[in-house]
């Protein structure tokens, strides 16, 4: 079976369908599952569930290493930036070296040509502090703001 699209490329394409129409994953992914193998479609809903499910810590995440803000990062560079750290962070199976680099493509591909040395850079921080168990704990506002961030839940 020649695959023509991706397991990330589709997560990246039904996270920019949720954040500008509000499309449901599984309506986005199914019409993208004739273009993939089995296993691409499991591993890119599980991705697109993952990100949706740990917004907030993967943005906490993401603001602690960026010299960005996150208001500032294009939409796109964001979606690419949130499935790439689900990878690093929540799945223990995919090496660090693909999720960088697949992330970095995404962006090379969807994105302006800065973008993939940013994508880059920032990956590569959070991938080393995953890997010794060094990202940061979340802290600063009340016990309520702080459990809403690690379990990415409304306060």
């Amino acid at each position: 079976m020649n695959c023509l699209i991706t397991a990330r490329e589709a997560a990246f394409k039904v996270l920019g369908s949720f954040r500008r129409s509000g499309t449901l994953p599984g309506d986005a992914l199914g019409a993208l599952t004739k273009e993939m193998q089995p296993q691409d479609s499991a591993l890119a809903m599980r991705i697109v569930n993952g990100v949706l499910q740990n917004t907030a810590l993967i943005d906490y995440y993401i603001s602690h290493f960026s010299s960005i803000k996150l208001k500032k990062i294009e939409p796109r560079v964001l979606d690419i930036l949130r499935l790439s750290v689900y990878q690093l962070v929540f799945m223990t199976k995919i090496p660090h070296s693909a999720a960088v680099d697949e992330g970095v493509k995404l962006a090379a591909m969807n994105a302006n040509p800065r973008a993939a040395g940013f994508v880059n850079a920032l990956l590569r921080k959070i991938a080393d502090a995953s890997a010794v168990m060094a990202l940061p704990q979340v802290t600063g506002g009340n016990a309520a703001q702080i459990l809403a961030i690690k379990h990415s839940h409304p306060e």
